[in-house]
């Protein structure tokens, strides 16, 4: 996948994520400020990674077109973000969403 390719993906989903009425959740690399900002999104969660974890959940991976051998370059890419909830990638799901509701200000 080039940028163009990343480009045409993020206008395609753009009207999608802005359409009302219902609020939307994304799940994607973004890995670059630019595609980030193309995607608008009220709310920015990161889940931070090491390059060590991130290889070895890219390892455990079975019929998936992305393999271990994107993780330097996707590493090479990512433009961390400035303003965003910082997730890391080791806790368990449950704590991870606990914690995005907690930073949303959610009571739950």
């Amino acid at each position: 996948m080039d940028e163009d390719d990343r480009a045409t993906w993020l206008l395609a989903i753009s009207p999608v994520l802005n359409a009302p009425p219902y609020s939307k959740v994304l799940a994607c690399s973004a890995l670059k400020a630019a595609h980030r900002e193309s995607l608008n999104p009220d709310i920015l969660v990161h889940l931070v990674i090491s390059p060590e974890l991130a290889l070895e959940r890219l390892s455990q991976r079975t019929n998936h077109f992305a393999g271990p051998a994107i993780a330097p370059s996707q590493f090479a890419t990512l433009e961390m973000p400035l303003q965003a909830i910082c997730v890391p990638a080791h806790w368990p799901t449950a704590t991870q969403v606990q914690f995005v509701l907690s930073q949303m200000g959610d009571p739950a």
